[in-house]
């Protein structure tokens, strides 16, 4: 809300679409907001070397994509690759929470702050989380700055998401009133956590390439709800040797969540 922002459009985050994204956005943009995406090795190195990044923010290590990284250990690596076009000077923001980006902490060769609700060391936290239908409210605290924040969403998951939004802008200078007022404001993208009435059916619609740990994430949203509830799921790709055991995984969250699959 303080700069001219350009962001991904949808999901073009490989090596066509982002490019296709950076050339797109307008001759005056201030900050552009760069989604990299990649299933395989040194393909986050080639995107990060074109979008040059100031801060670079990775959320997770879940197992989206595992088919072709083997393992968490793998797509953390993968990830990683987003530092070899930081550039110099750059700040790097990762989720406390996360085991893995948890462990890197001291093998880190940049400045680097984490950001997290469950780890008291992160240097960016939030508390006091609060979830209702259609609201999520938290503290969120750095040392300097501690401020409410509500969110029109749905679901712990959103957290991190909202941490990191709020640690980048932090980073840039941004007025907590400003990021409160972003964050208030925020509507999600079609396809994510979509609300429908419809002939008195209430309808979420959350399909928007579904990995283990999105699903697990709209289920357990579903699970909050009251009335009879229905899962309708599709499949998760690209999980190689672990697609069985994962959507049994599922299944079983599931059945906690859904009264019909």
């Amino acid at each position: 809300s303080q700069y001219r922002v350009a962001k991904t459009p949808a999901n073009h985050n490989n090596d066509i679409g982002m490019p296709m994204a950076v050339l797109s956005m307008p001759l005056d943009t201030e900050v552009a907001v760069l989604e990299m995406g990649m299933n395989h090795f040194r393909e986050m190195a080639y995107l990060s070397t074109i979008g040059q990044p100031d801060v670079a923010v990775i959320v997770n290590i879940g197992t989206m994509h595992i088919e072709f990284l083997g393992s968490r250990e793998g797509i953390l690596q993968a990830k990683l690759e987003i530092l070899e076009g930081l550039k110099p000077g750059g700040k790097v923001l990762l989720n406390g929470d996360d085991d893995m980006l948890w462990s890197v902490r001291e093998k880190l060769q940049y400045s680097a702050a984490y950001f997290g609700a469950d780890n008291v060391n992160c240097t960016l936290r939030a508390t006091d989380i609060v979830q209702e239908p259609g609201k999520l409210s938290m503290t969120v605290s750095d040392g300097r700055h501690s401020f409410p924040v509500t969110l029109p969403l749905e679901g712990r998951h959103f957290v991190p998401d909202a941490l990191a939004a709020v640690a980048v802008g932090l980073e840039l200078g941004i007025a907590p009133e400003k990021i409160q007022r972003g964050l208030g404001g925020f509507r999600n993208m079609a396809g994510r956590q979509e609300m429908y009435d419809r002939n008195g059916f209430h309808m979420i619609q959350d399909c928007y390439n579904a990995g283990p740990e999105s699903m697990a994430a709209a289920l357990a949203v579903l699970g909050k709800r009251s009335g009879r509830r229905i899962a309708v799921l599709g499949d998760m790709l690209e999980l190689g040797d672990c697609a069985w055991a994962e959507h049994y995984k599922i299944g079983r969250i599931a059945k906690e969540n859904a009264d019909m699959v």
